[in-house]
Formats: structure tokens, sequence, C-alpha cells
């Protein structure tokens, strides 16, 4: 007898194909449950007798620890490069490696290491991970959120483009904004994990800065209209003290 589909065949006992004791549902056997580990992987000794612990891996974790140890590697202790205070903290914090300060850029011309607007937004290491989890975001999402920040670290200017920046209060190791989709790049670092660089832009790209912009509402520094009784002539209070002390120390 065979099990059809007709309305005959439902009061019939079911048939298995092997052992008939073994039918746990109709018509066939459930198909068995088995783990995605290897048998011998779960049942090895760990020298005292008990199993071996089996601990998932974080490919994506462990490939950012890996190139954070490589750029760590290719840095300079503090104070080594002579660079300004304020770009130094940003080297540091944002770990910038040496090699993206060995080209001055020339004329109107600026550098910006583009930031990861996570990190941006919220300080400490959960920045690594998506708000509100612990699950680590992957290598791609940090590369679309990097080309979609359109803000970064001014770590150079050319001597036409300090001019402009210091007479409005902009310095290098600002956080700062810029137009975007600015075309060119330059790659400064490439290590076996990934890969870093800069972007290369006119002075006049920049929008806005963030940390000029948290000092003016924190106290810290003040707008002054210099222009005496005729005219208006808006400058950063002290500016001229800190354009010497940029100079002296870069």
């Amino acid at each position: 007898m065979s099990i059809g589909r007709d309305q005959g065949s439902r009061g019939l006992t079911p048939i298995s194909i092997g052992d008939p004791n073994a039918v746990q549902s109709w018509p066939f056997k459930e198909p068995e449950k088995k783990s995605a580990w290897k048998p011998e992987e779960l049942k090895a000794p760990a020298g005292n007798g008990a199993p071996v612990p089996i601990f998932a891996r974080d490919d994506e974790l462990r490939k950012a620890q890996a190139f954070e140890a490589e750029l760590e590697a290719n840095m300079s202790p503090p104070g080594a490069l002579h660079l300004p205070d304020k770009l130094e903290a940003a080297r540091l914090k944002w770990k910038i490696t040496d090699r993206a300060f060995e080209r001055m850029p020339t004329f109107d011309r600026i550098h910006v290491v583009q930031v990861d607007l996570m990190k941006l937004l919220r300080e400490g290491d959960e920045s690594a991970y998506f708000p509100g989890t612990t699950i680590l975001r992957p290598g791609l999402t940090v590369r679309k959120e990097e080309e979609g920040c359109h803000m970064g670290i001014l770590i150079g200017a050319g001597l036409s483009a300090m001019d402009k920046l210091l007479s409005h209060g902009i310095e290098v190791g600002d956080v700062v904004g810029y137009v975007k989709l600015a075309p060119f790049r330059h790659t400064y670092f490439v290590g076996e994990h990934g890969h870093s660089y800069y972007l290369v832009m006119n002075v006049g790209d920049i929008t806005c800065d963030e940390t000029l912009g948290r000092d003016v509402i924190q106290g810290r520094v003040k707008i002054r209209d210099e222009g005496g009784e005729d005219g208006y002539c808006h400058q950063i209070a002290g500016k001229k003290k800190r354009s010497v002390f940029a100079t002296d120390h870069w």
C-alpha cells in the first residue's frame, strides 16, 4: 500500500522508509538536529579532563584591533614631531600616523583627515559599536559613515591658507566641516589591515569649525570689533599672539 493524497488514504497507518518503529511524524522521520561544531571539538579534553571551551570569533573586532595596533606602531611618542599643542592632541586622539605630516600643503591648499561620525558624536570605546548595543560596526559601515560625515581634523595648511584660517579663528588641530564630495585624497598609510588618507581641498571649502564653536559658546574665545567708530572689523581676541604661537612651534 502506498501513501497518496486522495481522501481514502487519510485514515491508514503511515508507512516508514526503513524501520517502522522510527516513524515520528507523518509520513517521514523528523530530521536529526546536529550541532555546527564537530563532535571531536566538543569532546576534546583540556589537559585536566574538562571540555575545551569554545569561543565565537569576531573577525571585524580582531581586524579593527589589529589596524589600531598598526597605527600606534607608526606613531612617534608625544612631542616628537614638534607640532602645535592642539594639533598634537588631535594626532594622539585620532591616531594619525607620522607620514600624514611629511607633506606641507602649499598656497591655499589644506589637508583634512576624515573622521568617523560615531566617534565624533560619542566619546569612549563604545563608539566602535552600534548605539545602545554591543554589536561591533563592520568596517564597511564605518567607511560609509566616514564618507557621509563631511567632518575632519585640519592637519595642515599652506601659508596663504594659514593667513585666512587664523584671521577667522581657525587653527590646525580643529574639527572642521567641509563641502560635500571633496574629490582629491592622498593615502598616507597602508597597513595589512587597513589604510588611512587625508583630503586635499582649498581653504574656502571649509564650512564650519566645531572646535571654535565650542570655545565661543563656553566663553574661552571672544569675537571683538577692531574697526573703531567708523567701520566694522571683527577679529578673534588675541589672534596675533596665537598666530605667533603657531609659527614658533610649527
